[in-house]
């Protein structure tokens, strides 16, 4: 009786406008899809699980495309090893959320790279510049979209998992957790590396204390406000794109910068005490960023706010 409550006062809240937008979703939902899966179970039978064969041959046939071209000319911005894992994570994403979530991807890795470049000067000279000239690795794309990968299969299988009015807002929460977890990972990049190129006075999240800039866990005014400027841009990108409503726009920017506030306290705190590697951090950030998406979603529309 709890369980039916909670979700029946959570699904009234995405009335309207985010049932409609259903018809968009990149996991090919539609209004009353389920009612064929009302009774489906696990175990989860072939046919809840397909994808379309037409989107899985689009996919492999672009990425191989892709892999040609990055094995070639991408050492810049990828490692070898980096661009089989890029395009491995390419084909899991426009399988699962369509080219709607593959393009948001593509759009952080398109701003990462920029900014990666600016100050490049300055931030050699003071250390601070990315390993192996900017170009990422198979550890950097998993660290930086592990979580945002978790969300969109939980999107793609949702009707399979879940029936009725709770395979809707599973797929919903999905897409709200994918789009929140690459505006994370946005403004992580774009602050960090606006930070150590521009930053006047850097401090760590923890005590406050003035740093140099390229501390672990040390923020910068310049370098946050940058990487706000990333956030919002990705989270309108999200909406324009038919991840998320127009009201969740908020919701993506404010859990990013939770998120990365936490990032900052892990990183100057904990970082080097227990060991954890970048990417272990990356996740970590990327994960909250989730985290702290669904639960303001659950509580504004739990609250009836703007929901």
């Amino acid at each position: 009786m709890i369980r039916t409550g909670f979700v029946g006062s959570l699904g009234s809240g995405f009335a309207g406008l985010r049932l409609r937008r259903l018809r968009c979703t990149p996991s090919g939902l539609r209004p009353g899809h389920n009612k064929t899966r009302q009774n489906r179970r696990l175990p989860i039978s072939p046919q809840a699980l397909l994808v379309p064969v037409s989107r899985v041959a689009i996919a492999l046939v672009i990425h191989a495309g892709l892999w040609g071209v990055g094995w070639k000319y991408g050492e810049r911005f990828l490692t070898k090893a980096g661009v089989v894992h890029a395009c491995a994570l390419g084909v899991l994403l426009w399988c699962s959320m369509g080219f709607s979530g593959w393009s948001l991807a593509a759009a952080f890795f398109i701003i990462g790279q920029l900014v990666t470049k600016v100050g490049k000067e300055i931030k050699e000279k003071e250390g601070t510049s990315e390993k192996r000239g900017g170009a990422r690795g198979p550890e950097n794309v998993w660290g930086a979209a592990g979580p945002a990968a978790i969300c969109a299969l939980v999107t793609l299988f949702s009707p399979a998992l879940f029936s009725g009015q709770a395979a809707g807002l599973v797929a919903l929460f999905g897409q709200l957790g994918y789009s929140s977890a690459v505006a994370t990972k946005t403004f992580d990049t774009v602050s960090s590396e606006i930070g150590k190129a521009y930053g006047k006075t850097t401090v760590r999240v923890s005590n406050f204390e003035v740093v140099p800039r390229g501390t672990e866990g040390a923020v910068s005014l310049e370098g946050t406000l940058a990487g706000l400027a990333g956030a919002v841009l990705i989270s309108v990108f999200a909406w324009y794109a038919f991840l998320i409503p127009y009201l969740d726009i908020p919701v993506c920017i404010v859990a990013a910068f939770l998120a990365n506030w936490v990032e900052g306290i892990v990183g100057s705190s904990f970082q080097e005490k227990i060991g954890l590697t970048n990417e272990a951090v990356n996740v970590i950030n990327t994960a909250s960023g989730v985290a702290f998406a669904i639960a303001i979603r659950v509580l504004l529309t739990m609250l009836n706010v703007f929901y």
